[in-house]
């Protein structure tokens, strides 16, 4: 049994699931309108995100859209489908950075 004044500790706190280092990207479509849709795939995983950084007057959050890879360690595909239905596509991007993308520039 217990005794009085003794610490409970966790239950296999020391054992629980291993340290992973989880990879991220925030890339950020540069330009003066919102609404570009951004797919990213990596790791077999295949996510979706439309930049509406800007909702109304005086209204306005972080431009970069976050994704979180897991263990990926590589972007394997990011789309970008900029307002006026343009479409950009870049492969084999690093994890774990920020990214700046222009319209007709590419990551910058």
């Amino acid at each position: 049994g217990r005794h009085h004044g003794e610490a409970q500790r966790p239950a296999r706190a020391q054992e629980a699931a291993p340290q992973r280092h989880l990879r991220w990207v925030f890339p950020r479509a540069q330009g003066l309108e919102n609404g570009q849709d951004v797919t990213l795939e990596a790791g077999g995983r295949r996510q979706v995100r439309v930049n509406q950084w800007c909702t109304s007057y005086l209204s306005c959050d972080d431009p970069r859209l976050h994704f979180g890879l897991g263990r990926a360690r590589r972007v394997d595909r990011l789309e970008i489908r900029w307002p006026d239905g343009a479409r950009e596509t870049y492969r084999d991007l690093g994890a774990d950075r920020y990214l700046t993308v222009e319209e007709g520039k590419g990551p910058l």
